[in-house]
């Protein structure tokens, strides 16, 4: 399940932020690779390419395999560290809830 960040943050999901990460560090991954890395919904990669982070190209090796890319709004330098810092929150209040749980 996708967690919505606090409020003032990014206003995007841990998914969304997750998937923005991992095609920032290999750009044009095919929608195969994040789903096997991420387990993304294809709702959330839909959001992703709807809310202008990412598009979708036709690979370079094989037209019939669709890679994803960052687009500008994506690869904006504040946005992504920004993520990063969102992503990170996220995933170390859930490890803290689960240890003091």
């Amino acid at each position: 399940m996708a967690h919505r960040l606090p409020a003032g943050r990014c206003g995007r999901t841990a998914e969304e932020n997750a998937a923005v990460i991992v095609i920032s560090h290999a750009p044009t991954m095919s929608i195969d690779q994040v789903s096997r890395i991420l387990r993304p919904s294809h709702a959330g990669t839909v959001r992703l390419v709807e809310r202008s982070l990412v598009e979708k190209r036709p690979s370079a090796l094989d037209r019939r395999i669709m890679s994803l890319a960052l687009t500008t709004d994506g690869w904006g330098p504040d946005k992504l560290l920004a993520l990063r810092r969102a992503a990170l929150t996220v995933l170390l209040n859930q490890v803290e809830a689960q240890m003091n749980g």
